[in-house]
């Protein structure tokens, strides 16, 4: 996996594998996201999931759809945590993952999942039989990356920054500031840009 040369990433053969350690990392209220402390709802059930598929027009994929129904209704993983159904967690805009599908500008075949700040998102390519993760970043548009759902998730289960992962930090702008609290400089870094082959539209 490009850019884990340095990290030793162990295998996770299994969905069972990677369910149970996501069950475990949510009992960790600082551990549940990559920015912290995120509130996680109770599984969903199968009668949201189901409504969920029919408003989306299409079947979950398997791995995301036993998230959502034996690990928590949204609020873990990377980013922000994973946006959740009908009565589970909600991105900073107020909306579940349907109402957040519905908003326009996705790349094709994209379904965005875990949001990182400032229309900054790690989605889902639906069409992909492997469930390809796509960045798609408001400046720069949709990316393919080399993560799977399955090799995205279980990196950021052992540790690995994937918001390095995903964007050319050595490329990072930089910009300074005064804090407003400590009279101080700041150095604000930004991001790079994404990782991987431009998607295109079909």
């Amino acid at each position: 996996m490009a850019g884990t040369s340095d990290q030793v990433i162990q295998p996770m053969s299994t969905d069972d594998e990677i369910i149970q350690r996501l069950v475990t990392r949510i009992q960790t209220p600082s551990a549940r996201t990559s920015r912290g402390y995120c509130e996680v709802f109770p599984p969903a059930s199968e009668k949201i999931t189901v409504a969920a598929e029919s408003e989306l027009g299409f079947a979950l994929f398997p791995l995301l759809r036993r998230m959502y129904k034996e690990v928590a209704n949204g609020g873990f993983g990377p980013g922000y945590g994973l946006v959740g159904l009908s009565r589970g967690y909600r991105d900073e805009e107020g909306r579940s993952l349907c109402a957040v599908y519905r908003w326009k500008g996705w790349a094709d075949g994209t379904l965005p999942l875990w949001d990182w700040g400032d229309a900054t998102w790690s989605c889902l390519d639906i069409r992909s039989p492997d469930g390809t993760i796509v960045t798609h970043d408001a400046h720069f548009g949709a990316f393919d990356t080399s993560f799977t759902i399955h090799t995205w998730l279980n990196a950021w289960l052992q540790g690995v920054n994937v918001w390095n992962e995903i964007f050319d930090m050595d490329a990072a702008p930089t910009r300074t500031g005064i804090n407003p609290f400590t009279k101080k400089p700041l150095i604000f870094r930004g991001h790079g840009r994404p990782k991987g082959a431009p998607r295109k539209r079909s």
